[in-house]
């Protein structure tokens, strides 16, 4: 794999800021906490610099710490193989300081590669900035899959879209209603616990925009998953609480009048289990 050399311009601009202000090489590796060995070969050339020596430099030189990013993309994306062991942390930086122009400029040339295991990489680094609260960056890096899959029928692209779908839904119902329905096709390519999340979330979308519970869903293909849903359903509406065995029983025992055709018809079962909870079986919650 070709080494990535730190670009002439950035070695110029640190010998250029060492001698305007009269500092020695082993001055300045002090003040950054580099070894002086470490710091002249940066500076000669001799090594590749990576996103850490990059930040402690441009620390040291007093300077915003995006300030050679542009730069350094071009160390990473300009070399004809991709350097992962750099990207990632570069990635991760950007995200911390919301570079979201850098994310997008790294990825690119990454997905226009023949290379499969990138694409990967990226999800799983984008999951991993959800679970750290960078949202906006890990949005940056589904869309990319995203896109990069959308001639595909996978289970990671329907992943993206429903990370996608969480990300997004705010304040503005009609626009979640949009984005609502812009996901629902992929909901099918979910394994079945994240089909249920993903259902239950379209509808409180659905719910809360137009104050019905959708009339049919062909979607949901087992009482089970029907009995989760509109337990959710009761939650939400009504303040009720009704466990999923009780909502189960409730299907068993009307069938005809819960499924037509095979298609679970959400509006008839919800009127059941509404009078089943007038009769007593709804139960308060605090939830």
């Amino acid at each position: 794999m070709e080494e990535i050399k730190i670009t002439p311009m950035i070695r110029t601009e640190i010998e250029k800021y060492l001698k305007q202000n009269g500092i020695t090489l082993t001055e300045f590796a002090h003040i950054i906490d580099l070894n002086v060995g470490t710091l002249s070969s940066l500076v000669t050339g001799n090594r590749s610099i990576s996103v850490n020596h990059l930040d402690r430099i441009t620390a040291g030189m007093k300077l915003p710490p995006d300030y050679f990013y542009e730069r350094y993309i071009e160390e990473c994306t300009i070399v004809s193989s991709p350097n992962w062991r750099k990207i990632s942390p570069f990635l991760y930086r950007c995200a911390e300081l919301d570079r979201l122009d850098c994310m997008h400029r790294v990825i690119s040339p990454l997905l226009d590669t023949s290379i499969y295991m990138y694409i990967q990489l990226l999800f799983d680094t984008a999951e991993d900035l959800l679970q750290k609260g960078y949202q906006d960056a890990a949005a940056c890096l589904y869309e990319n899959v995203a896109e990069s899959e959308r001639k595909q029928h996978s289970e990671r692209l329907a992943l993206c879209q429903y990370r996608l779908f969480s990300i997004r839904i705010g304040k503005d119902q009609a626009q979640n209603l949009q984005t609502a329905a812009k996901f629902e096709p992929f909901v099918e390519r979910l394994d079945e616990i994240d089909q249920l999340d993903a259902l239950v979330s379209i509808y409180r979308v659905q719910l809360t925009k137009t104050g019905t519970f959708p009339i049919e869903s062909k979607m949901i293909k087992s009482p089970d998953m029907a009995a989760s849903v509109c337990r959710q359903f009761i939650t939400h509406q009504y303040g009720g609480y009704m466990p999923d065995r009780e909502v189960l029983g409730v299907i068993c025992v009307h069938p005809r009048e819960v499924f037509k055709n095979g298609i679970l018809h959400n509006a008839s079962l919800c009127s059941i289990i509404i009078r089943a909870g007038i009769s007593g079986r709804l139960r308060k919650t605090s939830m």
